[in-house]
């Protein structure tokens, strides 16, 4: 099992990110379609550099703050940790109101992402659990993100109008790598495939 570590202070910026290995819980057969799962959250405490450093980033609207962990399918699929970016990249999308209930974590206890929820059509745990499957989308450029908090956001909240309202976003901190500048503007960024994108932390945010 495997967890993507990002770097979030000033004194790493210089560094990379780095895949660590994780001790084993769960044994995966390989699949066919599937070369990454994501397996459980991790809540960040909100005492945690990690947090603070964030809730600065998201303008101290962040309510909750969790580590996705993954377990590789197909070895070598997550490559060698030189090969990705170390900026953290916003990518914000629609949940099914499933990020209101998961604001409180009195356990303080891990949670199985396919425990998330149980909608079916939810792009957050979609995402959790299966990438962002390319297959799905329609137009030529894949995968937007941004290294702006504000335009994840924005995207964020245009895709909160398709569903029930909700006081909350949700927005994945990522890691990318073969990063392409997309035609939509300045600071729109996208890659297209899911093995060069990897969510690290889902970022539970104030409207």
């Amino acid at each position: 099992m495997y967890h993507a570590n990002i770097t979030t202070s000033a004194q790493r910026n210089a560094t990379k990110p780095t895949l660590t290995p994780q001790p084993r819980s769960h044994e995966h057969k390989r699949q066919p379609v599937m070369t990454i799962q994501g397996v459980y959250l991790e809540p960040v405490s909100i005492h945690s550099d990690e947090f603070k450093d964030f809730g600065v980033r998201f303008r101290h609207k962040l309510v909750s703050l969790y580590e996705i962990n993954y377990a590789e399918l197909v070895r070598g699929y997550l490559g060698d940790a030189t090969e990705w970016d170390v900026t953290a990249y916003y990518h914000g999308t629609w949940h099914c109101g499933c990020v209101d209930q998961r604001i409180y974590n009195d356990q303080n206890s891990r949670i199985n992402v396919h425990d998330w929820c149980s909608s079916m059509s939810c792009s957050t745990k979609g995402i959790m659990a299966s990438g962002h499957l390319r297959t799905k989308l329609t137009a030529l450029e894949g995968h937007f993100f941004s290294p702006v908090v504000d335009i994840a956001k924005s995207f964020a909240q245009s895709r909160r109008l398709l569903g029930a309202v909700s006081p909350h976003l949700s927005i994945f901190v990522c890691i990318a790598r073969h990063i392409q500048s997309s035609s939509k503007g300045a600071h729109y960024y996208y890659v297209q495939n899911d093995c060069e994108i990897l969510p690290v932390f889902l970022a539970i945010v104030r409207v």
